[in-house]
């Protein structure tokens, strides 16, 4: 339980499955969170579920949008931790169907969103 206790945590794809999930438990354990997603309307909706004993800021930031991750990373400051869940699910097709731009936009969120994410997060 100590371990959280007081750290900022924030959670990239908060809003909802498993980044719901971390928020929830690091709320239990005590932790400052920041609860990132692209919709501000499920933030809200996520952060009232949690209950106002959790102490939790949202931050709606995509990304896959390299401003948006620098206004992120500088609107939340320092931190303990860093966890992201987000993302969209990869192209399901055949190989022979696959749509191509569902393959880029599928790089783009999962491999690049997390590179930009290190990057702003080693720039702090």
């Amino acid at each position: 339980m100590a371990a959280l206790m007081g750290k900022k945590v924030m959670v990239i794809g908060g809003s909802s499955g498993i980044g719901l999930g971390v928020v929830e438990a690091a709320a239990r354990r005590g932790a400052k969170l920041v609860m990132v997603a692209i919709s501000q309307e499920r933030l809200e909706a996520a952060k009232t579920s949690l209950g106002a004993q959790a102490n939790v800021e949202t931050i709606s930031a995509d990304m896959t949008n390299k401003a948006e991750v620098a206004r992120l990373f500088e609107e939340v400051g320092p931190f303990d931790h860093l966890v992201s869940t987000a993302g969209i699910p990869p192209p399901g097709s055949p190989i022979g169907e696959t749509d191509i731009a569902e393959v880029s936009a599928f790089v783009d969120n999962k491999l690049l969103g997390a590179l930009r994410l290190y990057r702003g997060a080693r720039a702090l």
